[in-house]
């Protein structure tokens, strides 16, 4: 961009601070200024020559816009066009050309712009106390140097709030409740700033019609000119688009859209767009168009597009099934009702609106506002008493299964008399009941949205999808590659067909870790008798395994652990919410642990008791512990070294936390980042992890799929942890402990038998 006439303010930013600058540039041009709105500079541009010609045509008042990142203190950092302005302006001083006055903005990443520092001085950078007032300080500067133009609606909302302070004093209730409206319309105004317009084109889209509106944006129905197609384009308001936190927020809910195209969600096709509107920057993504209307319309609707009360809990079952494969990969919706529902021109539900979307984890949730309508929302998030988590999922699916069946707007009574307005309905007593259980108020009392879509599958007789429950076929990931090693006959036995080593099964969900696929094969178990730090135990001989199975890419962690006990006992936590691994757990606690979540999963458990003996159950399909052999061929997947990296300590610091590394403390699962070759993390250290089998020495001769002996006083714990030496988590590493032992070392991780083909 090149000046071109005299301009009030020149506006120069670096590309990462791009919609702070338009968010400035809108307020500027509110107060009446005229903007240069200069853009990144391009490879090879003279940021001089453009940076001086803008000065010899910017009137009045000049203002830069940098980001100081976090790692320092330099306030121009080693940004090149600031730079060149800066010593620009010390020339002009030296050889006493006319000074103009200077506002530098230094931007907290953190930070909404307009509580940043702002105040006219010359090229000196700003501390935190100085003036926050940067508006009323641009505004003097402007005045002073010739007046602005006529004021826009920010200045409105300024003028109003004054004149609305004045007639309280006066106690004029007329004028008060005048001023109250005339406000409310002029931050609308000056939230979403100057109305789009039918006609008006963002890059190639033309916008045909607006579609649906709320607090945060815009939905229009646009013609792709490059595609000749309808689009439907959602735009975010000005005034929240200021705010990086938010505007990545809007980001982030259309990229994750994007993300889960194969399910039935709305797909998205650009992600992230911004263009640069009347001085004003727009964020804006572009999905799918569907003219069929949302779940709420085509409910309330009294003409043929009307959805009975069937048809509409249909489309609630689709969305429980879409919910449930979005848990299993990781994500909360936050947001689910009606009017975010979707129906395409057969009557199937899509799943839309991620914008408050969130991790099961919940470890980027913050309790400063509120997220969705506030009868939709779970208690503890309209309150903000909790953390999101899938519990006030299950709360918005149930009250809009409530919406469906009542087939009217919902009143107050829904949801502060929701016993009495739940029996009134007309669906089953057992509906009724697990409607009831999904708007329980403490969350941990709730029930799944797999116990809600069971319940809606029998309210409409219609069988359910083949292991629909278990999610296992979501999104499977591509198969690793396994490097070729010299010994043949320790490579895993694969047969034409199979799953490969490594291939996630079934993806990570709040109850357990991701499971990883192993194959049956032959290795060599143990260690040889050279290897540093071995142990007598550790007797090489050959193992096989004629049986694959699913293991857990990590130990389980205390988020996990408690969505299935509601209790967790780890004396290690953090920031992390929940990542880091469950520990301070014996034996019994882990086996309690697998019969819960099998139970949970419809699987027969794996255990029994005994009077106070467990007992393994013969060809149970449940969750279980991995033998001695099953841990410690997952573990090398294929290698033979000390470790599955290498044999070398310098090998083990990049994959476990160890004695050395660990800081005397746990970590989050997969910190490291490094699984082995067959997708497994923290194979070494970390947390000790509890196998299935008695301690005893390796039985001879050699047998298949060893897996201890019958009975025994000590359990084997596998792996080292956070607190042992590098010698004491290699591999081939066996420790004997009582079962009813306690300690901050111990985990466990989870294995499963491989699927059955059903008939």
């Amino acid at each position: 961009m090149t000046p071109s006439r005299t301009y009030d303010f020149f506006l120069s930013y670096a590309g990462y601070a791009k919609a702070h600058a338009a968010a400035m540039a809108y307020e500027l041009e509110d107060l009446g200024a005229d903007v240069f709105f200069d853009g990144n500079l391009k490879s090879g541009a003279d940021p001089a020559k453009i940076i001086r010609a803008a000065l010899e045509r910017t009137r009045v008042l000049v203002v830069v816009l940098a980001v100081r990142p976090a790692h320092t203190r330099d306030p121009y950092y080693q940004d090149a066009e600031v730079n060149a302005f800066v010593q620009l302006l010390r020339d002009a001083d030296e050889k006493g050309e006319p000074q103009r006055a200077i506002v530098p903005l230094y931007v907290d990443q953190e930070v909404p712009f307009r509580d940043i520092p702002l105040a006219a001085h010359k090229v000196v950078p700003l501390a935190l106390g100085a003036d926050r007032d940067w508006r009323a300080a641009a505004g003097r500067l402007l005045a002073d140097h010739g007046g602005a133009r006529s004021a826009g609606p920010l200045s409105q909302v300024e003028s109003l709030q004054r004149s609305l302070a004045d007639a309280r004093d006066r106690g004029d209730a007329t004028a008060e409740r005048r001023l109250k409206h005339a406000l409310v319309d002029a931050r609308q105004l000056a939230e979403q700033g100057p109305p789009l317009e039918a006609g008006r084109s963002l890059a190639e889209f033309e916008l045909v019609e607006k579609v649906g509106s709320g607090g945060f944006a815009e939905v229009w129905k646009a013609w792709d000119r490059a595609t000749g197609r309808h689009r439907a384009v959602k735009v975010l308001h000005i005034g929240h688009g200021a705010n990086v936190l938010t505007r990545e927020k809007f980001f982030e809910g259309a990229a994750v859209m994007r993300e889960l195209h194969d399910l039935q969600v709305v797909q998205v096709y650009q992600e992230r767009r911004e263009v640069v509107l009347g001085g004003a920057q727009r964020a804006y993504y572009v999905m799918d168009y569907w003219p069929g209307g949302d779940l709420s319309q085509r409910r309330l609707e009294t003409s043929e597009a009307h959805l009975d009360r069937h048809a509409a809990l249909r489309c609630c079952t689709q969305v429980a099934e879409c919910l449930l494969a979005v848990h299993a990969r990781g994500k909360l919706h936050r947001d689910v009702k009606p009017q975010n529902v979707l129906i395409d021109r057969h009557g199937h539900a899509l799943l839309t609106d991620f914008d408050l979307v969130g991790d099961v984890d919940a470890s980027r949730w913050t309790k400063s506002r509120m997220g969705g309508t506030p009868i939709y929302a779970a208690p503890e998030v309209e309150h903000g008493t909790g953390k999101p988590t899938v519990a006030a999922d299950v709360w918005s699916l149930t009250m809009m299964i409530v919406f469906c069946a009542y087939g009217a707007p919902l009143p107050p009574e829904a949801k502060l008399e929701r016993r009495e307005f739940v029996n009134e309905l007309r669906v089953s007593d057992r509906l009724k009941a697990v409607l009831l259980r999904g708007l329980e108020v403490k969350p941990r009392n709730r029930c799944s949205v797999g116990d809600i879509a069971g319940a809606l599958h029998d309210e409409l007789s219609v069988d359910p999808p083949l292991e629909w429950q278990r999610m296992a076929r979501v999104r499977p990931v591509p198969a690793r590659t396994v490097a070729p090693r010299r010994a043949e006959n320790d490579l895993p036995r694969v047969e034409p067909g199979d799953t490969a080593p490594g291939e996630v099964v079934m993806l990570e969900a709040p109850q357990r870790p991701a499971m990883v696929h192993i194959p049956a094969g032959e290795f060599m178990m143990g260690s040889p008798e050279d290897e540093p730090g071995r142990y007598g135990d550790e007797r090489l001989h050959r193992q096989r395994l004629t049986r694959p199975f699913l293991i857990a890419a990590t130990p389980v962690t205390q988020a996990q652990y408690e969505a299935v006990t509601h209790a967790n006992p780890s004396k290690f936590g953090g920031k992390s919410n929940g990542r880091h691994p469950v520990e301070q757990l014996s034996w019994d606690d882990a086996i309690q642990y697998c019969n819960t979540l099998s139970a949970l999963e419809g699987r027969e458990e794996a255990w029994s008791k005994a009077g106070d003996r467990w007992v393994r159950v013969p060809n149970a399909e449940g969750y279980t512990l991995p033998t001695e052999t099953q841990w410690e061929w997952a573990c090398r997947a294929c290698t033979r070294t000390a470790y599955w990296s290498g044999p070398a300590e310098s090998d083990l610091a990049a994959v476990g936390w160890y004695g050395q590394n660990s800081g005397g403390k746990t970590h989050p699962v997969g910190e490291t980042n490094r699984p082995n070759p067959w997708g497994l993390h923290d194979m070494h250290g970390l947390v000790s992890e509890w196998t299935a089998d008695w301690y005893a020495d390796y039985p001879e001769p050699d047998s298949d799929d060893y897996a201890g002996p019958e009975s025994g006083v000590l359990r084997v714990i596998r792996g080292g942890s956070w607190s042992n030496l590098a010698g004491d988590v290699r591999a081939a590493l066996r420790v004997g402990r009582r079962p009813d032992i306690k300690g901050r070392d111990l985990g466990f991780r989870v294995v499963l038998p491989p699927f059955r083909t059903r008939a």
